[in-house]
């Protein structure tokens, strides 16, 4: 038989031990519905991204009164009131745009049919700028160009000095 001392130690240390195994089980982390979050996450992210086609926000193409809305994931060559010309994001040099427009076909493997490229330019933007971008996009093989516009009423730019006094070049 044990001394009272003895059974108590015995009594602790059997408490201890129990209480360290409990500790074990608690240790865990059920990582289940952390990886069910993240994948509804990455779901919710891959519809919404293609939505979300970045455009520039100092370009403000012009209104009009009718008209198709432009498919998204078309290549867009994107116009600012400067004449600085953007694709995909990147400023591109004007006598680069040929080169750049064959690169982003042979990038997105358009077939004949497929070349079609959509300019969105400013209102303010001068019509020879325009028509810059409708001549690489030949030079490119590209079947269709497409001018994109906002919708609303009709609305044309205020003509500045500069304008009156000097014709585009085309």
């Amino acid at each position: 038989m044990l001394s009272p001392k003895s059974a108590l130690r015995h009594q602790l240390g059997r408490t201890k031990h129990m209480v360290a195994k409990t500790q074990t089980i608690f240790n865990e982390i059920n990582i289940t519905p952390l990886t069910d979050i993240f994948l509804v996450l990455l779901i919710i992210m891959m519809v919404v991204a293609p939505m979300m086609q970045s455009f520039r926000g100092d370009i403000s193409p012009p209104s009009l009164k009718s008209g198709q809305p432009v498919e998204q994931g078309k290549l867009t060559v994107e116009i600012t009131k400067d004449g600085q010309f953007f694709m995909e994001g990147q400023s591109v040099a004007p006598e680069q745009l040929t080169e750049r427009l064959r690169a982003e076909a042979d990038k997105r493997k358009m077939t004949d049919k497929d070349r079609n490229v959509v300019v969105r330019a400013d209102s303010a933007t001068r019509s020879g700028e325009v028509i810059r971008v409708f001549e690489a996009a030949r030079d490119a093989a590209f079947v269709k160009v497409t001018v994109a516009g906002a919708k609303g009423g009709m609305q044309t730019p205020e003509p500045t000095p500069d304008d009156a006094q000097q014709p585009a070049a085309f």
